[in-house]
């Protein structure tokens, strides 16, 4: 996994877990953005 990853990297655990919950922020938040665009305006 990415965090995994990290680790691999010489990350310190803490500092990989961050890292991974960035960018899992990142992608839900695109995710999320992106459907509510896609919805029809309620007016």
């Amino acid at each position: 996994t990415f965090i995994e990853k990290k680790r691999g990297e010489g990350k310190s655990g803490k500092l990989a877990m961050v890292a991974g919950l960035n960018k899992f922020l990142r992608i839900y938040y695109g995710k999320v953005t992106e459907l509510y665009r896609s919805l029809p305006a309620i007016e």
